[in-house]
């Protein structure tokens, strides 16, 4: 859960920091982590990572460091490769959680691209 917070964290370094977590746990095997760290962790880890990654609201960075969020974004070892355990994971689920928010009427065009974007993610593998 404090991972879960750390990584939904306004300040990218502090998100990227809990970032290694993810990835340092995707080397134990699914069946031999504690039932806490399975797939309803990982649909919550999908929202927070798709809520850090779109685009500010009305398409302006304002305060937000349009570096930082790159990078936090499509860097070395930056959610794009969180969201590939994410799809490891929750397998078809990842995919029907993106078409829900895809398909959400009240979605913004940011929360779609955000979507398309971990969609991509997901295809590369």
């Amino acid at each position: 859960e404090f991972l879960l917070l750390c990584t939904a964290c306004p300040f990218r370094r502090v998100a990227a920091a809990a970032l290694d977590f993810w990835l340092c746990l995707q080397d134990l095997a699914l069946e031999d982590r504690h039932v806490a760290l399975g797939q309803p962790l990982y649909a919550r880890l999908l929202d927070v990572l798709l809520a850090q990654c779109a685009y500010p609201p009305g398409g302006g960075f304002g305060e937000v460091d349009e570096d930082e969020w790159a990078a936090f974004r499509d860097g070395g070892q930056g959610a794009r490769d969180v969201l590939v355990t994410c799809f490891y994971a929750l397998g078809f689920e990842y995919i029907d959680l993106l078409t829900a928010r895809l398909t959400d009427p009240s979605a913004g065009w940011e929360a779609r691209e955000a979507a398309l974007w971990a969609l991509a993610a997901g295809a590369r593998e």
